[in-house]
């Protein structure tokens, strides 16, 4: 395995399926300079502070959220990387449905009234929770190269739809039939399957769209999408306690995963293939000649 180098493109890149730009973004390209961040990070402390002394400490991940995508937004496209920001935003969606249903497995289970009922899958017995949360772990791992290997032949938004549409699918479904053990145990593995594959998916598409040399750090950029969905996840339990039920944080979850199914081959993908075809152009233009000195001249 090698670094591909300036102006080199991995073989799978011949294929249409896969757009990748040969154009190399540094990070503050994208997200603009550190003092802006530094600048929000204080807004951030002093407004989260004021809001705990005014007892609506409740409130504080939804405004730092709101904050991020305000402050962050107007930031990235004003540095006019607008694409960045739709692709945290579907970030956002999809972590924050998986981070809702990884979080509250087992209270889901409780209310369901399956955690410790036994059930038997490929001859193996085990109580409902603890199978489900087994499986879970080994399908969230084997989901990354999975849907790695299958976006380099389809292509990344193509492989996004399938995924978050199973996953929305999933939860949909959980929530229908997930009082019955068996289908628990089954459904919740699809789900976490449908699930992981956001953290091959999103880092090969941002580094498709802005290039290899900072591949890791404007990635890495992008993964913070996974720390605002999870400022959103406590809400699930007051939704839940505000119902009496699961049923609208399922609905809401498999809602958001839908949703982002849709923005991936909908606005995504023809937005991803202008923008890398801009960016090209402005990479492989040819660097006008100087001009000739005129005779006699040092």
């Amino acid at each position: 395995m090698f670094a591909p180098k300036p102006g080199q493109v991995p073989e799978v890149a011949a294929q249409a399926a896969v757009i990748q730009s040969r154009r190399q973004f540094a990070p503050n390209e994208i997200i603009g300079p550190n003092s802006w961040w530094i600048i929000g990070a204080l807004i951030a402390l002093v407004g989260g502070l004021g809001m705990w002394i005014a007892g609506a400490g409740f409130y504080i991940p939804l405004a730092l959220a709101a904050l991020i995508f305000l402050l962050g937004g107007w930031v990235v496209v004003s540095k006019g990387q607008p694409i960045f920001m739709l692709m945290y935003f579907m970030f956002v969606l999809v972590g924050a449905g998986g981070l809702i249903v990884t979080a509250n497995l087992a209270p889901i289970s409780l209310d369901l009234k399956v955690s410790t009922t036994p059930v038997t899958v490929l001859w193996m017995t085990m109580p409902a929770l603890t199978f489900a949360a087994t499986i879970d772990r080994i399908l969230n791992g084997l989901t990354r190269p999975f849907f790695g290997w299958i976006s380099d032949h389809i292509g990344r938004e193509n492989t996004m739809f399938i995924a978050f549409f199973l996953e929305g699918l999933g939860i949909f479904a959980l929530y229908e039939l997930g009082a019955d053990p068996f289908w628990f145990v089954v459904l919740s593995g699809i789900v976490f399957f449908a699930w992981g594959e956001i953290y091959s998916l999103f880092p090969s598409t941002c580094t498709d769209t802005f290039g290899t040399k900072f591949a890791t750090t404007n990635a890495g950029l992008l993964y913070t999408a996974k720390g605002t969905a999870s400022l959103l996840v406590p809400y699930a339990s007051s939704i839940q306690k505000a119902t009496g039920s699961w049923d609208l944080v399922f609905i809401i979850a498999a809602g958001a995963n839908i949703l982002a199914a849709v923005l991936a081959v909908a606005i995504l993908k023809p937005w991803r293939r202008k923008v890398v075809a801009a960016n090209d152009a402005v990479a492989t233009r040819p660097v006008a000649a100087a001009a000739p000195l005129p005779r006699g001249a040092h």
